[in-house]
């Protein structure tokens, strides 16, 4: 996390959906995407799915700022990140620590799309 404590194991070991938002690098992310992730960040809290974000940038607060992202962010090393998904920002899907699925910023879904697909099995 932002504050130096270590929730990987924790993350990844939690036995329902989770979201990671991939953003390797936030001076690189495309900010023009955040309507449509925050939109999306809204309906999975309303879904009890939790999101978060991935970074290797400490800008963080002032990312969050400017594009009005209340999700939450956790550090992590940038190679790493973009071994996960090569897209700035990209969306992964986890089931119990295994991927599900993911998308580049290009082909982001709609919520609606990833729930019929996944979570009405």
């Amino acid at each position: 996390s932002l504050d130096g404590s270590d929730y990987t194991e924790q993350i990844l070991n939690y036995d329902g959906y989770y979201f990671f938002l991939v953003c390797y690098d936030l001076a690189k992310t495309n900010k023009n995407v955040f309507g449509k992730i925050n939109d999306f960040a809204k309906l999975c809290g309303q879904d009890s799915i939790p999101i978060i974000a991935l970074t290797s940038s400490s800008e963080v607060e002032s990312f969050k700022k400017e594009t009005g992202s209340d999700i939450d962010f956790y550090l992590t090393d940038g190679i790493q990140l973009k071994t996960m998904i090569r897209s700035n920002p990209g969306l992964l899907l986890l089931k119990k620590g295994t991927v599900m699925d993911m998308w580049h910023y290009h082909c982001f879904p709609s919520y609606t799309d990833v729930k019929e697909k996944h979570f009405g099995k």
